[in-house]
C-alpha cells in the first residue's frame, strides 16, 4: 500500500544490568503521514524506559510538541504525530529513540510495537504490529 513505511529495530542484542543502552525505531519508505499513532510495549520488570525522543521523521514545525507518553508500570509508551497535510511525516529515518536501563536478568526480553496512521490525503492506513526485538540482560 502506498505510504506504508516498513518499520525496524536498530539497538543492541544484549546489555548487562544496570546498563543504559538505546533502541530506535526505524521508518523506512513511509509518505505523506499525516497522523502516525505509535504503542510500544515492554517489560517493566527487566528494562527501564528512562525517556524517549521524536525521531527525525517528525516535522522540525511540530517536533517540540511531539513527547512520548511512559508509563513505566504498565511497561507502555505511546507517542502520537499530528502533523499538518501541508507538512506530513515523511522518508526514512527514526520514528523514536528509546532510552533504557536493564534492571533484571533476562534470556530475551521482548519489545513490541503497535502502528496506525492516517496520509495527508485523510486515508486510514492498516494498523500493523512489527516483529518484536528482543534484547538479553546479562548479569
Amino acid at each position: 500500500i502506498p505510504g506504508v513505511p516498513t518499520i525496524s529495530w536498530d539497538g543492541p542484542g544484549e546489555a548487562t544490568v544496570g546498563q543504559d543502552f538505546d533502541v530506535t525505531v526505524k521508518f523506512a519508505g513511509g509518505s505523506g503521514l499525516k497522523t502516525v499513532r505509535a504503542q510500544l510495549r515492554f517489560d517493566p520488570r527487566v528494562l527501564v524506559l528512562t525517556s524517549a525522543d521524536a525521531g527525525d521523521i517528525v516535522p522540525a514545525d511540530i517536533k517540540a510538541t511531539v513527547v512520548p507518553r511512559i508509563n513505566q508500570t504498565a511497561g507502555v509508551a505511546q507517542m502520537v504525530i499530528n502533523a499538518a497535510p501541508d507538512s506530513p511525516a515523511a522518508g526514512e529515518g527514526s520514528l523514536m529513540v528509546l532510552h533504557f536501563k536493564a534492571l533484571t536478568p533476562d534470556a530475551g526480553s521482548k519489545l513490541s510495537l503497535q502502528v496506525a496512521a492516517v496520509t495527508a490525503a485523510g486515508a486510514a492506513l492498516p494498523p500493523s504490529t512489527q516483529t518484536p526485538f528482543s534484547i538479553v540482560v546479562n548479569p
